[in-house]
């Protein structure tokens, strides 16, 4: 086994080792990353540093890359849901219980709708199946879209948001005694 030397290399840096055989790979860690590096003689007596570096930044753009195409493909697969909360009073108070609820995205006239939780409504009107949540002391919340829940049976699509540029949110709420308002 040879001592170690410290040998120059391109760039003014040093390199200390056993004398290299020609192509010799070595393990360096350079600003605390492990690089391999391939070492070579020049004419000049120095040696020459050749690192994966070129082939780890290419994979490193072809893995980003891909997770850019898969995260743009998994967003087409995440279901269409909004998340929306709201206050809900009967005569001025806040209600608690369960609340029976529809809901349709309309044209800020009212007169087309282009979502609503059932599917059913047309031309702004009110969808036929509700969705019934619990509110407490006026409050409730739900993902609208969420074809989990009983009466939402239609996810959002994102032509909704894409293809119209003024959209209301329609809310109809029953309390079980008053009606639909």
């Amino acid at each position: 086994m040879f001592p170690l030397c410290d040998y120059p290399f391109e760039g003014g840096a040093m390199f200390r080792t056993n004398p290299p055989d020609q192509n010799q790979i070595l393990h360096m860690k350079h600003n605390g990353i492990m690089d391999n590096l391939s070492i070579s003689n020049t004419s000049a007596g120095m040696l020459r540093l050749h690192t994966f570096f070129r082939f780890s930044h290419l994979a490193l753009r072809f893995f980003l890359g891909t997770f850019v195409l898969l995260g743009i493909a998994l967003q087409a697969a995440v279901p269409g849901m909004i998340h929306y909360q709201g206050r809900i009073s009967v005569n001025g108070a806040p209600f608690s219980g369960t609340g029976f609820f529809k809901f349709a995205i309309v044209s800020a006239e009212g007169d087309i709708t282009y979502w609503s939780n059932d599917g059913s409504s047309g031309q702004g009107s009110e969808p036929t199946s509700p969705v019934s949540l619990p509110v407490v002391e006026g409050l409730y919340a739900l993902a609208l879209g969420d074809t989990t829940l009983d009466g939402m049976s239609h996810s959002i699509t994102p032509d909704v948001f894409s293809e119209n540029e003024n959209i209301w949110l329609r809310v109809w709420f029953d309390d079980g005694l008053n009606g639909s308002q």
